[in-house]
């Protein structure tokens, strides 16, 4: 026969214990929900990330003399530059940051990252493309991989 404290101690342990699996169970559904809400997002950011890690990677590693087939392709850049901004806008507005910053919060600090280099490119234009293709191209490209790596999950 059990005596009264073995049968408290065995209350108490089966009490903990389910508040601990009731705990990691809610934690576990808010995180499920919290990608289910970004998923959308980062499905749409992922051919823009894409277009703009392809242009960068093209300027960034052309050997170009002409003058105007280079101001051609920092142009293209700039266009892929802006599209991703205007979708980054998007996510911001909609609040979607806290939400990723949870989850991956190295993938936002890219998606940023890449919005502070558009905000830069806006204030100084093409000539910030030209000495800083190098610097965006590999963070366009790790940031590519990261989305790429998170949309698999």
């Amino acid at each position: 026969m059990s005596s009264p404290m073995e049968i408290l101690a065995g209350f108490l342990g089966g009490l903990v214990t389910g508040f601990a699996i009731e705990y990691f169970r809610f934690k576990h559904s808010l995180k499920i929900e919290k990608i289910k809400r970004l998923s959308p997002y980062l499905e749409s950011a992922y051919p823009l990330v894409e277009k703009l890690s392809h242009d960068t990677g093209y300027a960034a590693n052309a050997q170009l003399d002409d003058d105007d087939e280079c101001s051609r392709i920092l142009k293209k850049v700039a266009i892929s530059i802006e599209e991703y901004s205007g979708w980054f806008v998007q996510f911001r507005t909609d609040g979607m940051m806290p939400e990723l910053d949870s989850i991956d919060p190295n993938l936002l600090s890219r998606f940023v990252g890449m919005f502070s280099s558009a905000r830069l490119y806006r204030k100084h234009g093409l000539e910030y493309l030209s000495q800083n293709i190098q610097k965006l191209s590999q963070y366009c490209q790790t940031c590519r991989q990261m989305l790429k790596s998170r949309l698999s999950d």
